[in-house]
């Protein structure tokens, strides 16, 4: 995930750079956004992924609880 955020970064620079003819303050300002978006995009992920093990660790801990109450 971070390889492809980091390819996103440098696709946008290479684009801003070699591509359009625009300021250095747009440049920067463009690419600062791009890597803020890539990285919140990123800790978004990583937040969804916690709560989904959290949510299966209480699944598989409730499911073992009941089962094994009635085993005994």
């Amino acid at each position: 995930m971070d390889a492809l955020g980091a390819l996103f970064s440098s696709s946008l620079a290479l684009y801003l750079v070699y591509g359009r003819q625009v300021g250095s303050s747009n440049t920067g300002f463009s690419l600062n956004m791009a890597v803020q978006f890539s990285s919140s995009v990123l800790w978004t992920v990583r937040m969804f992924n916690l709560i989904e093990v959290q949510a299966n660790r209480q699944a598989i801990f409730s499911f073992s609880l009941r089962y094994n109450n009635t085993a005994i």
